[in-house]
């Protein structure tokens, strides 16, 4: 009777120092201390890590395949969409829809080629090129497709100082006035704004000797045309370079007009040597026609010799003209 419980003791004390245990996830064998099996354990151990290796190399490649279900940036359409998606609930949803690319190191969408829509506010991860253009200004056509075009191609502009101005409708282009003019506004013109001459103006004429060589002893020469109700009220007379040559022993400038020939301006002695306080001024009021023009006339007079032997000289003519209202 001892001797078979002895026995059993032995028996249960051998079974549990050599039992084999098995791990959480993959249920892989772990002979014990004593378990003489541990080479089927281990080959049972082998065949199960081939198994489970495989079932995970299946479950990757089936994550990033081409399918509504992949994740993969390579495996989304590169085929540009009509839209910009904005119903979908999850991201694989949204970008496959897109067709757009998906690019992890950037977390983004790019579109790439074709006509995109956009609506609302968006935000891109990195900026869309819209033109190869370099500078380009953005425009819309009628349809709202975005293209880019150069400055001078959207310029109204066409002559060297022309001003871009708004008519109250459109940007339109202002021509460029004439020399001294001012610009002034004008409700009444279409673009609000118009090119004027001053009121009143300085006009300066400069006459080198050439200017009156004539085989006479007088020669005169238009300056300018006053206007229709355009007055004057000075004249200044200034030479810069003494009159002279030849058998010439005087030498004068006036101003005035056709048939009265000093109406503005005595005759100044352009013969005397020159200086800076050198010269003559008049002052007076005379709008000499409200109906017509009238021309300004310069004339040169001469003593001794022919104007046309004078080998130097220049004068110039300052004129102050006004408009009335």
């Amino acid at each position: 009777m001892k001797k078979y419980v002895l026995l059993g003791v032995l028996a249960i004390a051998t079974l549990a120092y050599g039992a084999t245990t098995y791990t959480t996830n993959y249920n892989f064998a772990k002979p014990g201390d004593g378990d003489e099996n541990y080479g089927e354990a281990l080959r049972d151990n082998f065949d199960s890590i081939d198994t489970n290796l495989q079932a995970v190399s299946d479950t990757t490649n089936n994550h990033i395949a081409d399918t509504t279900a992949a994740h993969a940036a390579t495996a989304i359409s590169t085929t540009p969409g009509a839209n910009i998606c904005t119903s979908q609930t999850t991201v694989q949803a949204f970008l496959t829809c897109l067709d757009g690319v998906y690019d992890p190191n950037v977390s983004g969408v790019v579109l790439i080629t074709g006509t995109q829509t956009i609506t609302g506010n968006k935000t891109f991860s990195i900026a869309p090129t819209f033109s190869s253009v370099t500078s380009a200004v953005l425009t819309t056509n009628v349809s709202g497709t975005v293209t880019g075009s150069s400055f001078n191609a959207l310029d109204p502009l066409t002559t060297k100082g022309d001003l871009t101005v708004h008519d109250g409708t459109n940007t339109t282009r202002l021509p460029v006035g004439s020399n001294d003019q001012i610009l002034v506004a004008d409700s009444s013109d279409a673009e609000g704004i118009v090119w004027e001459n001053p009121n009143p103006r300085w006009r300066k004429f400069t006459y080198p000797y050439t200017s009156f060589a004539t085989a006479a002893t007088s020669f005169a020469v238009t300056a300018f045309t006053l206007a229709a109700g355009e007055g004057i009220d000075a004249v200044i007379i200034k030479h810069n370079t003494a009159f002279s040559g030849g058998s010439i022993t005087a030498y004068t400038i006036e101003a005035g007009i056709t048939g009265d020939a000093d109406q503005y301006a005595d005759p100044w002695d352009v013969f005397q040597s020159t200086g800076g306080a050198v010269s003559s001024a008049t002052q007076f009021f005379d709008v000499p026609n409200f109906d017509a023009t009238t021309d300004f006339v310069v004339t040169a007079r001469s003593t001794g010799a022919n104007t046309n032997a004078a080998t130097a000289g220049s004068v110039d003519i300052y004129v102050r003209t006004f408009i009335l209202p």
